[in-house]
């Protein structure tokens, strides 16, 4: 890397690229393409033992047994568990029956009042989410009498309502993390070159000017930073009334699923392709002159690869933190979730049988898609927040999917 990429940082973060690699043990770039993030955007029912085992670099942080699942299976108590991306819960008698609900699928929680067959009328945890155009509702009743229930000024609360809200209201609202973002990055104003601000957790490794966004039919000039947990781009010039005018996108080395090199119409780009849950977008970045692209590239791929497997949660620590003990070591190894027999996992690999009808409370009803001209990117695309920034980065056969 040039040096003069770096010279704007402070001292805490000039390291290069390289003592990164170093420190973090990377020699190679590996593969080109991995599988999506799915577990935060999906929801499972009666799947494998392979979509409930944690994906790496997820945790579990909370653990709470005797949970029984009173709206789909009313009297069948079972481990609970909730990481960073989702909860998942197993039940103790019958393995091949258990959830994954993605963070992101959810759309409330609260307390209900409900009936269990375990402890009659009680109050429990009511989860509402969508997914797939279809509305689900989940119950969870805690069985453990020595988890008392906590009064609050305006309700009644649980011990197990307190730990899902907390987590998930963190993951919502650290979108940076993991959501590809199309609002401008956080910028120090009135500065050139501009400068990221860091978000919590975030540690800048290097920034580089001059890195042309191909939109357009012409490459558009902007500032790429790279960070331990995504890469931000917004386009330079001082033509801009305000920061909020500034076309950027911010992507999470998770909603990542290949980084390439390629020819394009402008000569060798960095091509970044998004997730399915970013709406599958192809990116491409044309970085001057060969020497530079070449070593760039290299080192966005090395660590794109890393920071996928071992990703920055909006969490203070990534160590599990479990309230209550598994039954055995082998059990906790796993960070609380069960594993079944392989005779069991050729039942249900979707995640998708007849398991979801128990929980299902109709179909979302259809909103309305307005369709507006965008004339920085020259296409109509469905009007909403935002939506200006995401496909000028698009090379290629340029769309925006209008749902």
């Amino acid at each position: 890397m040039s040096s003069q990429d770096t010279s704007d940082h402070p001292a805490p973060h000039r390291s290069s690229l390289s003592n990164i690699f170093n420190a973090l043990g990377l020699s190679k770039t590996g593969g080109e393409s991995l599988p999506p993030c799915w577990q935060a955007h999906e929801i499972k029912f009666d799947t494998s033992s392979s979509n409930l085992n944690l994906r790496p670099g997820e945790h579990a942080l909370i653990t709470f047994n005797n949970i029984e699942d009173t709206k789909g299976n009313n009297g069948t108590i079972g481990r609970l568990t909730v990481t960073e991306l989702r909860i998942i819960w197993v039940s103790s008698a019958f393995l091949i029956s258990n959830l994954s609900i993605g963070h992101s699928t959810i759309t409330s929680i609260k307390t209900t009042s409900t009936l269990s067959k375990l402890r009659g009328k009680t109050t429990a945890t009511h989860i509402t989410a969508l997914f797939e155009g279809t509305k689900f509702e989940f119950i969870f009743t805690d069985t453990d009498s020595s988890r008392i229930l906590l009064p609050t000024p305006s309700t009644i609360t649980t011990p197990l309502l307190e730990k899902i809200c907390s987590i998930w209201k963190t993951y919502t609202t650290s979108p940076y993390t993991h959501t590809l973002l199309t609002t401008p990055p956080p910028l120090l104003q009135s500065l050139l070159p501009p400068t990221l601000v860091p978000l919590p957790n975030e540690i800048p490794y290097e920034t580089h000017h001059q890195i042309h966004s191909l939109a357009k039919q012409k490459g558009t000039p902007g500032t790429l930073f790279i960070t331990n947990i995504r890469l931000v781009w917004c386009a330079s010039g001082t033509g801009y009334k305000t920061v909020n005018d500034v076309p950027g996108i911010s992507i999470p080395w998770i909603q990542m699923t290949s980084v390439r090199t390629q020819p394009t119409s402008y000569g060798p780009a960095l091509t970044l392709q998004t997730s399915p849950y970013s709406k599958s977008y192809l990116l491409g970045f044309r970085i001057d002159p060969p020497e530079r692209f070449k070593s760039l590239s290299r080192a966005v791929k090395k660590l794109w690869r890393t920071h996928y497997e071992k990703p920055v949660w909006a969490f203070n620590s990534n160590t599990p933190v479990t309230t209550t003990t598994p039954t055995n070591a082998e059990e906790e190894g796993n960070g609380g979730v069960v594993e079944r027999d392989e005779e069991s996992d050729a039942e249900e690999e979707s995640g998708r049988g007849e398991g979801w009808k128990a929980y299902s409370t109709g179909v979302a009803s259809e909103s309305k898609v307005e369709v507006i001209y965008d004339p920085w990117i020259g296409l109509a695309v469905q009007k909403g927040p935002n939506i200006r920034s995401l496909v000028g980065q698009c090379i290629g056969q340029a769309h925006v999917p209008v749902q």
